[in-house]
């Protein structure tokens, strides 16, 4: 996007400013670009606070939607991140309920709440499943039993195969293959 050198900037930022007095960024966000729009700001700490973003453009309601589901989704990884350090004991069952209420969260944030809700259900059904698989058929201890999970789940592993069992047994295509 070109402008000409005398348009209106932004006094912080130097961002040229469009005919509402606003500014644009382009931000990634799970692989997808969102450009919010943002009102010109008189400190620094406006700006690292987000109080300045133009609430009423559609881009930026639909970055801070975003925004809102990446945050559950980070936090859900975090969880099972953490289930490397501390696989079994009161610190996994802390953690476990942490993933599942970023689950919760996923599923309240989603466009499609009951595509979510199913995907998410299965994934932690299949996750715990396969956890009971190493322990009692594999003979691995609990701890190495909860690891290969999260590893699994933090390659991505549960969530393709909770894709191919919807697609391929359910015959219903996933909200993820919809994208």
């Amino acid at each position: 996007m070109t402008t000409p050198s005398n348009a209106q900037r932004d006094k912080l930022t130097n961002l040229p400013l469009d005919e509402k007095g606003r500014y644009s960024q382009t931000v990634v966000l799970d692989g997808k670009a969102y450009e919010p729009k943002y009102l010109p700001c008189a400190t620094a700490q406006c700006i690292a606070s987000g109080q300045n973003l133009d609430m009423t453009d559609p881009a930026t309601r639909a970055y801070t939607k975003a925004l809102d589901a990446q945050v559950f989704k980070d936090i859900g990884t975090g969880a099972t991140a953490g289930t490397l350090a501390t696989p079994v004991g009161a610190g996994a069952r802390v953690l476990f309920w942490l993933g599942a209420s970023a689950s919760v969260g996923q599923v309240a944030t989603s466009p499609r709440p009951t595509d979510t809700a199913i995907d998410e259900t299965l994934k932690m059904i299949s996750e715990k499943g396969g956890e009971k698989f190493f322990t009692e058929v594999l003979g691995h201890t609990p701890g190495a039993a909860a690891r290969t999970a999260a590893l699994i789940n933090l390659s991505g592993g549960w969530d393709a195969f909770v894709s191919r069992l919807t697609i391929n047994l359910m015959e219903v295509k996933s909200y993820e293959s919809q994208k």
